[in-house]
């Protein structure tokens, strides 16, 4: 099984989220996907900025989306006929 990570940006005190942030990088195993989301949680509030996350109460939070593997396109075509 595949992955995909789907990231979110939230605000506490409006209780609003923002639209998630769907990475493009196909991930192999949950546990890739989740170190990746954790970095990637601390990347975007660093580059937020500690005054903007503490005004707003900001916090992330991520899923791993499962996305099933593609088949080898040779099967693809080899079915169609």
């Amino acid at each position: 099984m595949n992955y995909i990570l789907s990231l979110i940006i939230c605000s506490g005190i409006n209780n609003t989220c923002l639209p998630p942030i769907n990475y493009t990088i196909i991930y192999e195993s949950t546990y890739k996907c989740l170190i990746d989301g954790y970095k990637n949680s601390i990347t975007i509030m660093e580059e937020i900025g500690e005054e903007e996350v503490n005004k707003n109460d900001l916090y992330a939070k991520f899923v791993c989306i499962k996305k099933p593997k593609e088949e080898k396109e040779e099967k693809k075509i080899s079915e169609n006929i």
